[in-house]
């Protein structure tokens, strides 16, 4: 299986979504030395693994505001964990 690198992200950060029995099954590479993209690769797994095409396609790349997040990640962090979210819903698309 060939994983997808987020280009936006300064850490090789890789990914795979794919669509097995209607729900969505996600693969990610990111190096153990890289503890806050690994955390970005968790919070996609956790809250978008399992669900249907259509649940992860609905949900906006903004989705960390009101979280937190913004107050604790630079800019540049935030855009790559949007980034990491785009290119996932772009994978369950073409599959569709």
């Amino acid at each position: 299986m060939e994983l997808e690198r987020v280009h936006e992200c300064q850490t090789p950060f890789f990914l795979r979504a794919e669509v097995e029995g209607g729900r969505v099954r996600l693969h990610f590479m990111v190096p153990e030395e890289a503890p806050t993209v690994r955390a970005f690769a968790g919070l996609l797994k956790e809250g978008l693994e399992g669900e249907p095409p259509e649940a992860v396609l609905s949900v906006p790349p903004t989705f960390y505001q009101g979280a937190g997040l913004e107050e604790l990640l630079t800019p540049l962090r935030l855009r790559g964990l949007e980034a990491a979210l785009l290119r996932l819903q772009d994978q369950v698309r073409r599959v569709l």
